[in-house]
């Protein structure tokens, strides 16, 4: 019976893992797929910038459904202004600049790309 308990487990387990991996693998196509063929802002606030990705990916993408994107950030961090310009850039390649230029944690989620503050490592040890 822990023979067949064990196989369960880890057949559930495999299952599980397959799924994860492979619900990951359409917004990973599209955040390589989808370029963004002209991206230029001065001095515009952080979410502004952000929603414009947002609707560009939505207005590429054949399915008209595009990158969800997550802030998970202060209003006073959205609100911060930016200068970006970039041309035939892929939505991978604009979100990752984005959250460089703006000294942001990124994590690309099986259904999401989502911003955060980068984590305090002082606070991690304690």
């Amino acid at each position: 019976m822990k023979q067949f308990s064990r196989w369960c487990a880890g057949a559930l387990l495999g299952a599980l893992q397959a799924s994860t991996a492979g619900a990951a693998e359409p917004l990973s196509a599209k955040l390589d797929g989808l370029i963004i063929p002209d991206l230029a802002f001065r001095r515009a606030p952080l979410k502004e910038i952000i929603d414009y990705v947002v609707e560009q990916s939505r207005e590429l993408d054949p399915e008209g459904v595009g990158v969800n994107v997550l802030l998970k950030l202060p209003e006073s961090i959205q609100k911060q202004e930016f200068t970006l310009s970039i041309r035939k850039a892929s939505v991978r390649r604009v979100i990752h600049l984005i959250a460089a230029v703006a000294d942001l944690h990124l994590r690309i989620e099986a259904y999401a790309v989502v911003f955060e503050p980068i984590p305090d490592p002082v606070a991690r040890r304690r």
